[in-house]
């Protein structure tokens, strides 16, 4: 009798952890689902946006390295407007969430409109801060003139390769970083 009430016990024992397992996926799954209509649902990209957004794909490569490089090119915020890229400390992009035709392009010779070299300041401030801000120019899309851009970058490392992550905005400048994250460091010519 004993016997049979112990089997009885972990039958029972079983099944509740069972449907506390199926609880804990669903809440996970819905999670999920209202991060992304969360994402969705954001009109305007804004720069405590971009940091996140940034920092979670800097994360997931640090856990995963070259395995994460799918889910980061599908990344996308702000009304879409937001979207991850990610380089190879040579200079190499390796994921571009809105140019694929960017990846594997050596891109530390690319200026904007003003010169500024912005791919090397990118390098530059990951690899001596691990993160920070980096301002430039460039077009929007559909436009015909630069505008201003800034962009948050941060060092991930996987095993014994080192990658920039980052994503940027349109229309504003280091002033607005400054004013809302006076600690984070930003890349200023000397």
């Amino acid at each position: 009798m004993s016997k049979k009430l112990l089997w009885i016990a972990g039958i029972a024992a079983g099944a509740l952890f069972l449907i506390s397992g199926i609880g804990s996926a669903q809440e996970k799954s819905f999670d999920k689902a209202q991060d992304k209509s969360f994402d969705k649902a954001q009109d305007k990209i804004t720069l405590a946006m971009i940091k996140a957004k940034v920092d979670e794909a800097a994360k997931l490569l640090e856990t995963e390295g070259d395995a994460a490089f799918d889910t980061i090119r599908q990344t996308k915020f702000g009304g879409g407007e937001g979207y991850i890229f990610v380089n190879n400390t040579e200079g190499y992009n390796l994921v571009h969430g809105d140019k694929p035709t960017l990846e594997k392009k050596y891109l530390l010779d690319l200026k904007d409109v003003n010169g500024v070299y912005f791919f090397v300041q990118f390098a530059e401030i990951a690899e001596k801060k691990g993160k920070g801000w980096v301002e430039y120019a460039w077009t929007k899309p559909g436009a015909k003139e630069a505008s201003p851009k800034v962009a948050y970058v941060v060092l991930a490392k996987n095993g014994d390769k080192q990658y920039v992550v980052g994503s940027g905005m349109y229309d504003a400048t280091l002033k607005d970083v400054k004013a809302e994250f006076p600690d984070d460091p930003v890349y200023e010519e000397k």
